[in-house]
């Protein structure tokens, strides 16, 4: 990643803090309030994090070999890489996912991005099970897409 380019991502590292400090938040009261688990095991269950400019870097080698594209600004890094930011929410039960895919699509401060969404339940990647969502929050700085890995207890010990 050219030096700028990762200046530019360190300068809005806050923005992509805020968008996984929202969705996070509002998944913790969501399992607080339907008591999905209990209140002790929430904060290890839901986990956030904002991509460390390393993993960058090989996400946009990655990309610029597969699109055949170059990520130079901060808006083409924007327009490609989905999960600079994210959240993983582990729950006790396979029922549990569509339940939450539901709150996030009804819920107002998020807008899911459905064409970005990956159903690795119904067709599982070399064993690997789970939903990933893509899905836009209003921060200080903007709509801000956050990447929502939702998977079992047991798929996340595998």
């Amino acid at each position: 990643m050219p030096i700028a380019l990762r200046k530019a991502y360190e300068n809005e590292r806050q923005r992509f803090e805020i968008a996984q400090e929202i969705v996070a938040d509002r998944l913790r009261q969501l399992l607080r309030a339907k008591a999905l688990l209990d209140p002790a095991e929430i904060e290890t269950r839901v986990s956030a994090r904002v991509k460390d400019p390393k993993s960058v870097t090989r996400k946009v080698r990655v990309i610029e070999r597969r699109e055949g594209v170059k990520i130079r600004s901060l808006r083409s890094l924007l327009a490609y890489v989905d999960d600079l930011a994210g959240v993983r929410v582990v729950c006790d039960y396979l029922t549990d996912v569509p339940f939450i895919i539901g709150y996030l699509y009804s819920h107002p401060v998020f807008q899911v991005l459905p064409e970005k969404t990956e159903d690795y339940i119904n067709k599982p990647k070399d064993g690997y099970r789970g939903v990933h969502l893509i899905v836009l929050v209003d921060t200080s700085f903007g709509k801000t897409k956050c990447e929502v890995q939702i998977q079992t207890a047991l798929q996340h010990a595998w």
